[in-house]
């Protein structure tokens, strides 16, 4: 299981350098901007992964604005195991097997099957929100 600790971008940096590459990059995926609350999670080595599940749609408390999309930087790379699958819902080939990578960003709709696979070595993330 992961430790997860919390971060809010009170002065907004964070999510406002997100929102700036989401709008030069990610376009086509129809997104454009993240709330300021995020998530670290860490995962030990040997502590396993998560089943397959969704991720909750997420109410900015300020602006109360839906969550659409996962976004997951990776902040470490793990040489064995801790990817993150994207999981056909009809049972089938699975539509994409990330491996973390630190700096590479993964971004999904909330709706995506997905699974993260147990690691053999320390995994840190950022986990946030977009829309």
């Amino acid at each position: 299981r992961a430790v997860c600790r919390y971060y809010n971008d009170s002065t907004g940096w964070l999510s406002a350098s997100i929102g700036q590459a989401l709008q030069r990059h990610a376009g086509a995926a129809g997104v454009s901007a993240c709330f300021r609350r995020f998530r670290f999670l860490e995962y030990a080595p040997h502590s396993g992964g998560l089943p397959p599940h969704i991720d909750l749609v997420r109410t900015d408390p300020l602006s109360h604005v839906r969550s659409t999309h996962t976004l997951i930087l990776y902040l470490s790379s793990c040489p064995s195991g801790g990817q993150t699958v994207l999981l056909d819902p009809q049972s089938g080939p699975p539509r994409a097997t990330v491996s973390p990578m630190r700096n590479r960003l993964l971004l999904f709709p909330h709706r995506c099957l997905h699974e993260a696979r147990p690691t053999d070595s320390y995994k840190l993330l950022l986990r946030g929100e977009l829309y």
